[in-house]
């Protein structure tokens, strides 16, 4: 039977930096696509599922709306530690912040290009997010499990 090789973590921190590129990259690029075919929306898929603009100005659950500049500045440095984290946490953190990395990066271009997130997932049961807010989210969930299950030494 043949085994793939293990990734080594080195090369696991070195994907770190691309994976969370990728996630800005493909955030930036729905949210273009949303805005650009906002003359169609609110659009509905799968029953539950639908897609609308919000522009959130300010964070999760919308708290701190209007905060403006000094919400930019927080953001920015919230941005910094969780990339000096990458630097410096083990490796086995490095997937967790990346994603949490690019979907604050994500959020971030949007504020100070525009004063505002676009979110455009709507649910029903949940505020309106958008894939940085689901990247930041999923990164949180996966460090808090790598925390919560790596033995302790």
């Amino acid at each position: 039977m043949t085994r793939f090789p293990r990734l080594e973590p080195r090369l696991a921190w070195r994907w770190a930096p691309f994976a969370a590129a990728a996630v800005v990259l493909a955030d930036q690029l729905l949210k273009a696509v949303v805005v650009h075919s906002s003359a169609h929306l609110p659009l509905t898929m799968f029953g539950a599922v639908k897609v609308e603009i919000v522009h959130n100005t300010g964070i999760s659950f919308s708290r701190f709306t209007g905060a403006g500049g000094a919400l930019v500045l927080s953001v920015a440095l919230v941005t910094t530690v969780v990339a000096i984290l990458l630097l410096i946490l083990p490796r086995r953190y490095s997937l967790a912040l990346a994603l949490v990395l690019g979907g604050s990066v994500g959020n971030l271009v949007d504020r100070i290009r525009l004063g505002y997130v676009i979110d455009y997932l709507d649910i029903s049961v949940w505020p309106t997010f958008n894939l940085a807010d689901a990247a930041i989210v999923g990164g949180a969930l996966l460090l808090a499990v790598r925390l919560l299950t790596t033995e302790r030494r």
